[in-house]
């Protein structure tokens, strides 16, 4: 869920440096970069430099008070010189409580938001809205469908939806935009990948996402309401009160000690409410609106429910006024557009027997709105379609993963019904991206920097590349934001790279990873079943692959001769969400081999000519806690040059004759955390590789370039 980002006032005047991703005679760079890197060859950030995990887990109040207490402002700039010492630039996408506390010469961050989310809501986001734009992963009745029980479903917003253009804009120009200071920013990211289930995760060989471009020639085109079991705490408000809305003007609440404030709105009309399963029972209230209220609506008021003592929650659905599932009628359309007559295309398509690229039933495109249609399986046109015509007769409908039929299976015969469908994805994927982009342009004005749209590992051949028809659109992204991780080698992950800059029309990419070692980890469980090389056993294994596909990624070349990889990202600083994806546990330690250990107390002195054995800590002759990065080593003799005690040698490294060191408490002043268990080293791994992320070849620099026009 976003939270809230402080707004920054801005002082007149001041001139403010706004990122450009450049072109260089090889590849790209980002120039007039803001904090202390102003030319970044390669951008490298880690996601989610917030403290939610942290509060979480429970441990925030203690990381707080490691950095002084009373404000996060030194854990800010603690995270920025620690980042920077291990080879990271930025802090990447979600840093809420660092950019809300942005320390002065900090590394910039990457503003991030989850448009698609918020535009599919049936309730308002930040007094915006609701806009309820269709989620074309929503089946209301799979049963109908083939292969429907089958699907493994995801959200994806349906871009031609009326106004979904209306309000990507204004989300983005009055509630994003505000949200941000972008003037200490480096790239954006105005959406959120998880919302793009249909075009974000095609081919892995564990986890991939079915074929949405199937899913569509296949769905009911009249969809009558939006997903119900939403609870009602997410609408507004804070517990025991939440705004609810209520159409019908009366609703039945359950619920010990419980009432009901009525007030009066139109924002809501359509929504209707299930008030049940509330344990303590009580008395039933029954609302009605009147003229009474505030405002006269008729049919539709907002509750505000006092949930005190209460154990479940009101589910709800939105009545759609228009029911037209708008991306099955664009795929249609293009197919009319494509073949021009039924005739050419029942032959394109094996010898199918439809009779019209719109629908049979009798009410037409007017009843599919109104929801009078009822044709949907029965009838003869290509919004009547249900799959049954499209898959081939004996096809699993499990797919490889279990998630329905996938894009990079074959599941139609002929194959261009297939190519045919994919193709209208594709350029879903396509109106899409351009509404985002328009609307990113709209809201940022004079000020935008580089702006990217992300899609871990979305469909990349031929007329189905998503990432083609995304950078072929007008206005197009400057950039791709990929992760296609659920791969089962390093070597799989980088061709799958390589896959995708070979056909997104010529656009940089920047290369994200998930990788985890939760077994060998503060969360300490078992990997999903669906993992690949996303999560390994232990943290030298997930340091091994970081390097690997990092350094293996790097220069990686386009079919114009460009580096496309710009850069890189891992999720994220802390572990979260169940699973060791920090570099750092919740108690603030990293996995350097000695820091997320059992040990505890102040170490011991740092000695000469020692063998040394991770895990190892010790106190240098200035007083820094050093934290030993390597599995064994021996010391110098003499001459080693240790860090002053000042906080900004924070995880600075010394190399100390075969020993390497990292300074995780300057002069003692960052309290050590003992973990509960002795947690394995990737944090160096990381760092080196890290530090090989240099300019591409011949080596560039900031005289000459030319601002790449992608926005």
């Amino acid at each position: 869920m976003r939270r809230t980002v402080l707004i920054f006032a801005l002082l007149a005047g001041t001139a403010w440096a706004q990122a450009v991703l450049s072109t260089t005679p090889v590849g790209w760079q980002l120039t007039n970069v803001p904090g202390p890197n102003p030319t970044i060859c390669k951008y490298n950030g880690v996601s989610k430099v917030d403290v939610t995990d942290l509060q979480s887990e429970g441990t925030a109040v203690a990381v707080e008070a490691k950095y002084g207490g009373g404000t996060w402002v030194n854990w800010a700039k603690g995270q920025s010189t620690r980042l920077q010492h291990l080879g990271f630039n930025a802090a990447g996408q979600y840093p809420y409580e660092y950019a809300a506390v942005y320390p002065s010469g900090g590394i910039p961050f990457v503003p991030t938001y989850g448009l698609s989310g918020y535009a599919m809501q049936d309730w308002a986001h930040n007094g915006i809205g609701a806009y309820r734009l269709k989620d074309i992963g929503y089946l209301p009745s799979p049963s109908g469908m083939k292969c429907g029980s089958s699907y493994g479903l995801g959200q994806e917003v349906d871009p031609y939806d009326t106004n979904a253009q209306t309000a990507f804009t204004d989300y983005l120009t009055h509630d994003f935009i505000s949200g941000w200071n972008f003037h200490n920013s480096i790239i954006v990211i105005p959406d959120e990948a998880d919302f793009l289930a249909g075009i974000d995760q095609c081919c892995n060989p564990n986890n991939a996402h079915p074929d949405y471009g199937l899913l569509i020639a296949s769905s009911n085109p009249s969809v009558a309401h939006s997903a119900a079991n939403k609870s009602i705490d997410s609408i507004s408000g804070n517990p025991p009160f939440t705004t609810v809305a209520v159409s019908g003007g009366t609703v039945t609440y359950t619920g010990s000690g419980s009432s009901l404030a009525v007030c009066a709105s139109n924002a809501c009309v359509g929504l209707t409410f299930t008030f049940a399963g509330f344990s303590n029972g009580g008395n039933n209230v029954a609302v009605v609106a009147t003229a009474s209220t505030a405002t006269t609506v008729v049919g539709t008021f907002v509750a505000q429910v006092n949930e005190s003592g209460a154990s479940a929650h009101a589910t709800e659905t939105y009545i759609y006024t228009d029911h037209s599932l708008y991306a099955k009628i664009n795929l249609c359309n293009a197919l009319q557009t494509e073949y021009g007559t039924v005739a050419a295309w029942n032959s394109a398509w094996g010898g199918t027997s439809f009779t019209t690229f719109g629908t049979s039933d009798a009410g037409g495109l007017t009843g599919i709105a109104n929801g009078t249609y009822n044709s949907w399986g029965t009838g003869t046109g290509c919004l009547d379609e249900n799959g049954t015509h499209l898959i081939v007769s004996g096809f699993n409908c499990s797919g490889t993963t279990g998630n329905g039929p996938q894009q990079n299976q074959a599941w139609s015969s002929p194959a261009q019904i297939q190519t045919d469908i994919d193709a209208a994805l594709a350029s879903l994927a396509g109106k899409y991206s351009s509404e985002v982009i328009t609307g990113w342009n709209s809201a940022c004005g004079a000020f935008c920097p580089p702006v990217g749209i992300p899609v871990y590992d979305g469909p990349a051949n031929g007329s189905a590349s998503v990432y083609a028809a995304m950078a072929a659109a007008s206005p197009a992204p400057a950039f791709f934001w990929i992760a296609p991780t659920k791969y089962n080698t390093t070597g799989a992950f980088i061709g799958r790279v390589q896959s995708i800059i070979n056909n997104d029309g010529g656009l940089p990419v920047i290369v994200a990873n998930y990788f985890r070692a939760t077994p060998d980890s503060f969360i300490n469980t078992p990997c999903d079943s669906f993992a690949g090389i996303d999560c390994v056993s232990t943290q030298s294994s997930r340091g091994s692959n970081y390097q690997t596909v990092d350094i293996g990624s790097l220069r990686l070349t386009n079919p114009f001769g460009k580096y496309a990889v710009i850069g890189f990202e891992h999720w994220s600083l802390y572990d979260n969400q169940g699973a060791d994806f920090g570099l750092f546990t919740p108690n603030d330690n990293g996995y350097d081999g000695s820091q997320a250990t059992t040990l505890s107390g102040t170490p011991a002195a740092c000695l000469t000519n020692h063998a040394y054995t991770a895990p190892s800590q010790c106190t240098d002759s200035n007083g820094n806690y050093e934290s030993l990065r390597v599995a064994s080593c021996s010391s110098a003799a003499s001459g080693t040059i240790w860090p002053s005690t000042s906080t900004a040698n924070f995880q600075l490294q010394t190399v100390d004759g075969t020993c390497k060191w990292y300074d995780v408490s300057p002069n003692g002043a960052y309290p050590l955390v003992a973990e509960a268990s002795n947690w394995g080293p990737s944090l160096g791994a990381i760092a080196d590789s890290n530090a090989t992320l240099t300019c591409d070849p011949p080596a560039t620099t900031s005289v000459g370039l030319t601002p790449l026009v992608a926005q």
